[in-house]
């Protein structure tokens, strides 16, 4: 089975932006999102963004006032961040998330890991260990946003498991769900219009971690944070914690 990066070399990140409605409706969706849950950015704010992609939530950080280090495992997707940025104060890092966390030295007033990239990690231990490092890692007063997906609170069975993602005339997008004890196997199918007029398939399968949003919440106050709040909207849980 494919790991989370090369099945986003290989299949998703060809399509990745349109599956997300485009990437300025995406950005914008951000916008709105992070003057929500982000900290207005004091003079020489700084922010780590872990699974950064193709700038979602980097340019409109970027674009309130922090110096953005953005940090994917993907190239694809950091190249059509770095055609993106303009003259935006974002700097790109192709690195596994984990590993930079460990040799990362500078502290930032706000770290996050949007999107699915929390589930994307190998297993829980590794979560934890994200968790883990972000202390380390935020100033005093600093602020860690997350978000995931929840595939803990409930096991979808029969055709509930099937998701139409998005569709236009050239593209359908459609994710069928398997789940085990501890990971959900998500498959990716897409079919494609050709200029002929036949349309192709291609598929590929990862595994998501089952993250318990009380766990992470636990996890977090647990370690330190304060003023620990959780939301959630359609299946997407949010999460935002203050370092002591």
């Amino acid at each position: 089975m494919p790991a989370v990066e090369e099945h986003y070399a290989q299949h998703l990140a060809a399509f990745y932006d349109w599956l997300c409605g485009g990437f300025e409706a995406a950005v914008e969706r951000n916008r709105h999102l992070l003057r929500r849950l982000a900290p207005a950015s004091p003079p020489g704010a700084s922010a780590l963004d872990l699974g950064a992609g193709s700038g979602h939530q980097s340019i409109p950080l970027a674009e309130s006032g922090y110096a953005v280090t953005a940090v994917d495992s993907c190239a694809e997707l950091l190249t059509v961040l770095e055609g993106k940025k303009g003259d935006l104060p974002i700097q790109a890092v192709r690195a596994d998330i984990l590993a930079h966390l460990e040799r990362e030295t500078e502290t930032f007033d706000l770290i996050l890991c949007m999107g699915d990239t929390l589930t994307h990690l190998p297993d829980q231990d590794a979560a934890r260990t994200l968790l883990t490092q972000a202390p380390r890692l935020l100033k005093p007063g600093g602020v860690l946003l997350l978000s995931f997906r929840d595939y803990a609170s409930s096991t979808p069975e029969g055709l509930s498991r099937f998701i139409p993602v998005r569709s236009d005339d050239t593209r359908v997008a459609t994710c069928f769900l398997e789940y085990g004890t501890t990971h959900v196997q998500v498959h990716d199918l897409l079919h494609t219009r050709q200029e002929d007029g036949q349309w192709t398939f291609s598929a590929s399968v990862y595994p998501k971690c089952r993250l318990a949003p009380e766990a992470v919440r636990a996890a977090l106050a647990g370690l330190g944070f304060r003023d620990v709040r959780t939301e959630s909207e359609r299946g997407m849980v949010f999460l935002r914690a203050e370092k002591a």
